[in-house]
């Protein structure tokens, strides 16, 4: 497995994982944290792109975020038929070619099946844990994070400190809870906490 571009030379020789994130907190990280395991596994850099909602969690608080211009200058994005849009392959792990970017994950040696392509571009949800099945990619993600791979790199990428302090509104269905309502965020983990759950 493994293998990628990143090595010692300048902007044009990096290669990329492009998240694709939207809907909400939760999604977002675990779309992130998915583009996460392919950047480190095949020594790529990771850009998050915004598609519809604004990216809810502040990762630059962690690691650095490159903009997806960057990587759209050096052709990725371009039309299938172009020469740049050859050197792009989609991920894709919902509705839209799911089944071929669910088997590329649990199944494939990364490093051989992206090689000859210098844009990777994640879209939609899937599980986080394919890497800890494939064949190819188990025995070295598992030798270096266990069976507590998103446990890891979702922290790596988002620590919450920052967001503590941050107003959440809360909805419980079906029936309303007594912790509802508009609470800080610590105030609520606090309160659940000393409620034993």
């Amino acid at each position: 497995g493994g293998g990628g571009g990143g090595g010692g030379g300048g902007v044009e020789e990096v290669k990329w994982v492009i998240v694709e994130t939207n809907g909400g907190i939760g999604n977002q990280l675990l779309m992130a944290v998915q583009g996460l395991i392919v950047a480190i596994r095949t020594n790529r850099a990771l850009v998050l792109e915004d598609m519809e909602t604004g990216i809810l969690y502040d990762f630059s608080s962690v690691i650095p975020m490159i903009d997806v211009r960057i990587p759209k200058k050096l052709g990725y994005g371009a039309l299938e038929g172009e020469p740049e849009g050859r050197s792009t392959i989609t991920v894709a792990t919902d509705h839209r070619s799911g089944r071929d970017g669910m088997f590329l994950l649990g199944c494939e040696n990364w490093g051989d099946a992206l090689a000859n392509f210098r844009f990777v571009r994640m879209q939609g949800l899937g599980d986080v844990h394919l890497a800890l099945l494939n064949p190819h990619e188990r025995t070295w993600f598992r030798s270096r994070f266990g069976n507590r791979l998103f446990f890891f790199l979702s922290r790596f990428l988002w620590s919450g400190e920052k967001e503590m302090g941050s107003v959440v509104l809360v909805q419980s269905t079906p029936q309303p809870r007594s912790w509802d309502g508009e609470r800080r965020l610590d105030e609520l983990i606090a309160d659940l906490r000393g409620r034993g759950g």
